[in-house]
């Protein structure tokens, strides 16, 4: 049980040490997205970047996330889709006009499994595809 008892351990002082726009290696474009395992990373962040020109953009589809993404839309964050919910998720991200845009994709790893089955295969990142507008995205670039 709980003895009740509450300790003070002091302040604690949050230094910015970086910012997640600017993290990482280029590992340059690949025609399929890479999982961190591919690209020698255990953990952490990844990025997808799809640079996007012509086509108005309706909807982005990942199949497949391990673990959590967030998906931007020229820095502006659009949805999250979680494996905890659902490893395949579309987000609707409206009729946004896109002569030239940016697609960023943010993959968070939350942890490995450490027994049973899974142990080994619990590969991090997006591990099948990407699709804008119900069409496969081929040119994806890595940083890590």
């Amino acid at each position: 049980g709980s003895s009740g008892i509450n300790a003070e351990y002091g302040g604690v002082t949050v230094k910015r040490v970086g910012s997640l726009w600017a993290m990482g290696e280029n590992k340059g474009y690949m025609r399929l997205p890479a999982t961190m395992e591919q690209l020698g990373v255990s953990g952490g962040f990844i990025w997808y970047v799809i640079p996007w020109t012509g086509e108005v953009i309706h909807n982005i589809s990942l199949y497949d996330v391990h673990d959590r993404a967030t998906i931007f839309l020229d820095s502006y964050p659009v949805g999250t889709i979680d494996r905890r919910n659902q490893a395949n998720g579309t987000i609707d991200v409206g009729s946004r006009p896109a002569a030239t845009a940016e697609i960023r994709v943010l993959v968070e790893s939350l942890g490995r499994v450490n027994h049973g089955r899974y142990m080994g295969s619990d590969y991090k990142g997006i591990t099948q595809k990407i699709l804008v507008n119900g069409q496969p995205v081929h040119k994806t670039r890595q940083e890590v």
